[in-house]
């Protein structure tokens, strides 16, 4: 194994429709002529960005090995009150709750469909992961890991922290990527996955009359899809392998599709 280290060069921010956030790095083999960038995207009819660009000191963190969450327990164990979608793709979601971070990949499509975990974390660097309360910790997700703020809405400047699926690592994000976060959070920077509340009652009524189980999180509109397609969240009992991924299809005119339902773990 060689000497390289990772070096946290770049942490960008992308903010959809006033919702999602997704971090994201870029990897030098040292700490000269580092950059740090920022761009913020709002507006579903079009994005308005605005481009930050500037430099890191040469004091840049190294990220440092995540906790893991050992899913062979955790699974057996209740989720809590609250657990959460923090990204959504057709083929990959990550979630969160007061257990830590999991994100799976999707395989497959429709009913055939299988859920692999690609990481899974206690999130214990950032602190304990409070989901309700004024002491919430927000927890904004991405392809490839999430950023963690503890004490989102409090007055206090606290650190926020970015994972990374890929690497396996913790890094301590710098202030000044901290201080965009904080600073636009009234426009949407600290939100979960995108809920679209239009559809909330006859999502959460069609999971019921079709399963019988409770719906925790969503409708999130599925970007790659061109219709109303939306996945979610629901459970069949209080244990986290009871929580389930769903697929739910706006009807069209008088035309009804079936919810795919794609159990977490095997």
């Amino acid at each position: 194994m060689n000497n390289k280290k990772k070096i946290l060069a770049a942490a960008g921010i992308l903010i959809l429709s006033g919702a999602a956030v997704m971090a994201f790095y870029i990897w030098k083999k040292n700490k000269t002529q580092v950059a740090a960038s920022v761009s913020i995207i709002g507006g579903a009819d079009g994005p308005t960005s605005i481009f930050l660009a500037g430099k890191l000191d040469n004091s840049a963190d190294e990220g440092t090995k995540a906790a893991i969450l050992d899913l062979e327990t955790a699974k057996k164990q209740p989720y809590g009150q609250v657990v959460e979608l923090d990204y959504v793709s057709i083929d990959r979601i990550s979630l969160h709750g007061s257990f830590g971070y999991i994100a799976f990949d999707i395989n497959g499509s429709d009913d055939s469909a299988t859920m692999e975990p690609v990481a899974a974390y206690t999130l214990e660097e950032a602190g304990p992961i409070v989901t309700q309360g004024d002491e919430y910790t927000e927890v904004l997700g991405s392809a490839d890991g999430c950023v963690v703020a503890p004490k989102a809405y409090m007055k206090e400047k606290n650190p926020m922290y970015l994972y990374s699926n890929t690497y396996g690592d913790v890094t301590e994000l710098p202030e000044k990527v901290c201080k965009i976060l904080r600073e636009n959070k009234e426009n949407g920077s600290f939100k979960d996955a995108y809920l679209t509340d239009d559809r909330l009652n006859q999502m959460a009524s069609d999971i019921y009359n079709e399963y019988g189980s409770t719906l925790l999180y969503g409708p999130v509109a599925i970007p790659e899809f061109d219709s109303e397609v939306y996945g979610f969240l629901a459970a069949d009992g209080d244990n986290l392998e009871d929580i389930w991924y769903g697929i739910w299809h706006a009807p069209l005119e008088d035309q009804t599709f079936p919810i795919t339902k794609i159990t977490l773990f095997d």
